[in-house]
């Protein structure tokens, strides 16, 4: 199915539900990885990804096109995830989740040829889990999503500056934890 991100909006503005379909194709994946590194919980990440999509399609005519579509959808989807955690009252580091589709960060080749995809992917997980929120958030939104600074900045609705900050940071942190996770895994 071809993506035309514009059309999409246009049918979108004029009313017509089936464009959500495209729509959903393309960014529901990105759009649960963001929520649930918010809330936590598969359950409540699937329900809030449901909503997204539903604020977009009652919201659309509120995006004006001054920053890109992603970054729009993205930044609902982080409103989203925090009401969620204010209505469910959920403190952000209850539980680990997995899911099945994780993508590693650019760059980090493991030590050791024998460990399997999925043992790096869970630990990769867990030291993102351990990192502090604002810091998780960023290297989720830059490295696993793949947005430049400035649209992290957008989403996230904090400066530029403070986005480089938190992933310097949050680098330094993860190169620590995962020398750790990896000793403790028994997988260096």
């Amino acid at each position: 199915m071809c993506f035309d991100e514009e059309n999409i909006i246009e049918r979108l503005r004029n009313g017509d539900i089936q464009a959500m379909r495209p729509l959903m194709a393309l960014y529901r994946d990105y759009i649960f990885t963001l929520i649930l590194r918010v809330v936590k919980k598969k359950e409540l990440a699937d329900e809030a990804t449901q909503d997204v999509f539903i604020k977009v399609f009652r919201k659309i005519k509120s995006f004006d096109g001054r920053s890109k579509f992603r970054s729009w959808l993205y930044a609902v989807a982080y409103r989203t995830a925090l009401n969620y955690l204010d209505k469910k009252e959920l403190k952000t580091a209850d539980c680990l989740i997995y899911p099945d589709d994780i993508c590693e960060m650019p760059g980090f080749v493991p030590s050791d040829a024998m460990v399997s995809r999925q043992d790096m992917n869970n630990v990769l997980w867990d030291a993102i889990d351990r990192l502090p929120h604002m810091q998780a958030l960023c290297i989720t939104l830059f490295y696993l999503q793949e947005l430049p600074v400035n649209e992290v900045a957008d989403v996230l609705k904090i400066p530029s500056n403070t986005v480089k900050t938190n992933l310097f940071r949050g680098r330094k942190k993860m190169f620590h934890l995962l020398k750790n996770l990896l000793k403790q895994e028994n997988l260096l």
